[in-house]
């Protein structure tokens, strides 16, 4: 069965939604992402979140440090699978990040923030993590969190937190700034919008 892009583009959104609702909690994509066909070479879940978001109205980039020419071919096929254009990260209303922290504080560090008059035109950075888990040494405080949430982001690459420290480097004068939405190689995803203030327990 092939991914549907009206269903499982749709329960992927409901998903969103509810982790922006309530951040720093697990929503699970695998049953939608699985569907994506592996010769895309893309990650599954990462693929399913374009297809989700990603259309012609909207502009996005793909940022994966550890191969430029893989890195180029990816997004190029994300553009022909969305009808959307590849831009500069700087231009990008969603910024991928594919290939472990480095990618993500380049992601960081790139996107756009929007401005008072519209603040909404900020980016969301799109992050590919090994492992997210509910629990662990990560905090999230803010608006839809009771006290706190705890949870852990793996990466390939180490457990660092430097993309935290680029996260909030771009989400220091609210209501600018960008927002994030991680998701792992097993389907599962969280959401942190800009208002939220991440660190350690």
């Amino acid at each position: 069965m092939k991914f549907d892009p009206v269903h499982d583009a749709q329960s992927i959104f409901r998903s969103l939604l509810a982790a922006h609702s309530f951040p720093g909690t697990l929503r699970d994509i695998k049953n939608e992402s699985s569907r994506i066909d592996p010769e895309l070479g893309l990650d599954k879940g990462l693929a399913a979140l374009a297809l989700t978001l990603v259309d012609g109205e909207v502009a996005f980039s793909w940022i994966a440090t550890d191969s430029e020419p893989a890195s180029r071919k990816d997004s190029e096929t994300v553009a022909k699978l969305c009808s959307s254009e590849a831009v500069d990260a700087t231009a990008a209303d969603f910024v991928f990040a594919a290939s472990g922290i480095g990618s993500v504080v380049e992601a960081f560090l790139k996107a756009k923030e929007g401005d008072l008059v519209d603040p909404d035109r900020g980016a969301t950075v799109i992050a590919l993590a090994d492992a997210l888990m509910a629990g662990g040494p990560l905090v999230a405080r803010g608006p839809g969190i009771k006290d706190a949430a705890r949870f852990t982001v793996e990466f390939g690459d180490g457990r660092s937190e430097d993309w935290m420290d680029a996260r909030a480097g771009r989400n220091v004068e609210f209501p600018l700034g960008v927002d994030l939405i991680l998701v792992d190689r097993s389907g599962r995803l969280m959401a942190f919008p800009r208002s939220v203030k991440l660190g350690r327990a």
